[in-house]
């Protein structure tokens, strides 16, 4: 196979071929099943060299290549996932796509090589029609994905309405939205949290819908009791048994909703939850540059003495008897056993995929966990002592495939979740590490100096950087730069965030006001799109306008809090239609809608007194305020001139301004607390 390119369409032209082209990733499953069955079968791998060119493309360092042909293969079959099975023909045109096929007809799909022998027959004698259905095709995709939003009345966008829309397919029973198999979705219960009102009966009730959510998630299987982070989803309904693949872009939405839970609420698990996933991206997916990797793969060896023997779950599922043999020495096994759901025959015999066999996930249910406490004395430092133990076992098996790769927008996810849990919890090694990350993509994957057009590359990995940003990766990493500067990071990432902001507009802008996907140079692509629907990332259009109207509002850029408006206005009637389909951009639109909120924090860095202050402005639920720091030094005392006045003051000081009023300035933590209660 050769890579996507204008010199595997040249050759396809000229030797008169279609084009297969395969799309997937590292810690795909079912791709790894494909690549073994169907591409490394002789019968196949003889006929498709021979009739066809094939591209192998990975889905996460050109999401704009696989965002198109996505569209193309949903449209064709209905539904789509990985691995994608294209075929194109030499000017890039879809005349037919799939997902997974096995090489010869079974599970009520046809057989690869017959689907190769067909196709390669039609292209031989029915050309003319194939090259009709591939014009037929590209013009209703276009139509789809370039189409642009109808600019609405941003006051007819209600947040309420918006919450109550995308809370429509709630499981009261167990959590989550929508049957199984059951993917997190994080901006949704980030909407949910942050309806208006919350006092009011329709506030307080999406509120529980979004903390039983998050309460049920921590719960299950989804979640690694063990390590920490979250897996990809649940192919049940009850959180039980997932598909464990780890993805980068869910560790970050899913610390930052747990974050917020705990600022809403107060209460430590969801905090414990976030601190957790937090302590497994340090410790697993932390490159040697400090910057975060894109994955870990669901499936390991189930030896280390037969590397060959590879199995989904391997390193994570657990044998009955291992578990009572290795915690019966220190009396904690009986309290494990029963709290985490083990079973002698397995509990994971109900996956609907049958690709786990007999084995254990470890879980929790609150009915046991409430008679466990009545049975076990020392039950939390039993199960704290028994998670430690098993850990250390664990870390001795074949460890899955890690996928080292660096992705700029799902790192500036990370690093802005980091510096919220940060900021919340006073842990300043999270920070750190928010900063080491960013520092790192900044210099390895970003070019500023070309103002206002710098260029942000997508992936880095084996010392080189690759592949141009798409408008997610521009926006995301802006804003987890926001993120960073407000919990107390360095200035400079603030004037970054800044930089990144123009190059979007200039090199995403759309002529409506709205924004493309992909750069205003990709000329490899068909078409550009314009996606305003969340994905298992934010939409980039989403992500964009909440970049510029929160560094707009905290460097004064009229400019780029206005663009944030005009693409915010464009976006109110999707909010309106479909706001299960949009919750982020639905967020988004309503910051930019709302009134600036700010806080500004003055004082000498170190001072116990500002610290005070911190932990009081970290620990507050402040989803639309912007907070900013009035430091002596600091580079943007000379771009915010209101900041040198306070950074004047006698004493550590915060000042807390709604709707371009602004509150009395307090010294007091209690005072503060207060102020900050009317803002949220």
């Amino acid at each position: 196979m050769v890579p996507w390119g204008d010199a595997a369409f040249e050759r396809a032209r000229r030797e008169d071929r279609l084009v297969f082209l395969s799309v997937g990733y590292a810690t795909c499953h079912w791709c790894h099943v494909m690549a073994h069955e169907s591409f490394e079968d002789a019968a196949v791998a003889t006929f498709l060299n021979a009739n066809f060119v094939s591209i192998k493309l990975d889905r996460e360092e050109r999401p704009d290549i696989d965002r198109i042909y996505m569209a193309v293969v949903q449209a064709m079959s209905g539904s789509g996932g990985w691995p994608m099975t294209v075929f194109l023909t030499p000017d890039r045109r879809p005349v037919f796509g799939g997902t997974y096929f096995p090489p010869r007809g079974a599970y009520g799909r046809p057989g690869f090589l017959d689907v190769l022998r067909r196709l390669a027959r039609m292209w031989r004698e029915r050309r003319p029609e194939m090259e009709r259905t591939a014009g037929s095709v590209v013009d209703s995709i276009r139509g789809y994905l370039e189409g642009a939003p109808q600019e609405a009345d941003l006051a007819a966008v209600d947040l309420a309405a918006a919450a109550a829309g995308a809370a429509a397919g709630y499981d009261a029973q167990e959590g989550g939205f929508g049957p199984a198999p059951k993917f997190p979705r994080p901006s949704v219960v980030a909407l949910l949290l942050r309806h208006p009102g919350a006092d009011g009966a329709a506030g307080r009730r999406h509120r529980r819908m979004a903390l039983h959510t998050l309460e049920a998630m921590a719960a299950g299987g989804m979640y690694d009791h063990l390590g920490g982070g979250f897996h990809r989803y649940s192919v049940d309904r009850y959180w039980r048994v997932p598909h464990f693949e780890k993805m980068l872009y869910d560790q970050g939405q899913l610390m930052r909703a747990y974050v917020e839970a705990f600022q809403a609420t107060g209460a430590e698990r969801y905090a414990a939850a976030a601190r957790h996933t937090a302590d497994y991206l340090l410790r697993d997916l932390t490159t040697a540059d400090g910057a975060f990797c894109s994955a870990e793969d669901a499936d390991s060896a189930v030896s280390a003495g037969d590397p060959a023997h590879v199995r989904e779950g391997a390193f994570y599922l657990w044998d009955y008897d291992e578990v009572r043999a290795a915690l019966d020495a220190d009396g904690s096994a009986e309290a494990f056993l029963y709290v985490y759901g083990l079973e002698r025959r397995g509990n994971t015999l109900s996956d609907p995929h049958g690709g786990l066999g007999a084995g254990n996930v470890l879980y929790r249910s609150a009915r046991r966990d409430a008679e466990a406490a009545r049975r076990f004395p020392r039950l939390d430092e039993d199960l704290a002592r028994a998670r430690r133990l098993l850990f250390a076992r664990r870390a001795r098996r074949p460890r899955p495939l890690l996928d080292d790769k660096v992705i700029a927008g799902w790192n500036g996810l990370a690093i802005g979740a980091l510096a919220l849990l940060a900021a919340a919890t006073g842990r300043d090694a999270y920070r750190n590490a928010a900063v080491r990350a960013a520092d790192f993509v900044l210099s390895a994957m970003w070019d500023g100096a070309d103002r206002p057009a710098g260029r942000l590359l997508r992936r880095y990995r084996d010392g080189e950087a690759r592949f141009d940003g798409s408008l997610g990766d521009y926006a995301a990493l802006a804003d987890g730069l926001i993120d960073l500067c407000q919990a107390g990071g360095p200035a400079r990432h603030l004037l970054s965030a800044e930089a990144l902001a123009d190059a979007l507009l200039a090199r995403f802008g759309a002529s409506d006001g709205g924004f493309y996907d992909t750069d205003d140079d990709a000329a490899d692509l068909l078409f550009r799109s314009r996606e305003l629907h969340d994905g298992a990332e934010p939409s980039g259009t989403a992500l964009a306008i909440r970049a510029l109207t929160r560094v707009g509002r905290m460097l004064g850029r009229a400019d780029l809090a206005a663009a944030g408006l005009a693409a915010a206005r464009l976006g109110a009637g999707a909010v309106s239609r479909a706001p299960a389909a949009v919750p982020e951009l639905a967020l988004s639109v309503d910051l930019a809608a709302s009134d600036p909120a700010q806080v500004v924090l003055a004082g000498e860095r170190g001072d116990p007194r500002l610290i005070a202050l911190q932990r009081v402005v970290g620990r507050a639920f402040l989803p639309r305020a912007a907070v900013l720091r009035a430091e002596p030094e600091s580079p943007l005392i000379g771009r915010v001139p209101a900041l040198a006045a306070m950074a004047s003051a006698a004493e550590p000081t915060a000042y807390v301004c709604t709707g371009f009023v602004c509150d009395r300035p307090t010294t007091d933590p209690e005072r503060l607390a207060e102020q900050l209660a009317a803002v949220s």
